[in-house]
């Protein structure tokens, strides 16, 4: 399989707690895949999906999600 996510965190006085998460499928095929867990007051919302044509920002219910053949996906938890 061809799934590669890498999560980035950090703290910051004035905004609190944020994490990135970029995920990447390399695969010819739709894949599942789960973000990391966050702390119970912060939530996942997908911020880009290079597999749909246009793009919106989207808040997630819960951490299992798919994604596209041979694309990428970041998420922002806040």
């Amino acid at each position: 399989m061809g799934y590669v996510g890498v999560m980035f965190a950090g703290y910051q006085r004035d905004k609190g707690a944020e994490a990135v998460y970029v995920a990447a499928n390399a695969y010819w095929e739709q894949l599942d895949a789960a973000l990391p867990e966050l702390p119970h007051s912060m939530r996942w919302e997908q911020v880009v999906d290079t597999w749909q044509p246009e793009q919106r920002a989207q808040r997630l219910e819960n951490r299992r999600f798919q994604i596209g053949p041979r694309s990428v996906k970041v998420f922002l938890g806040r």
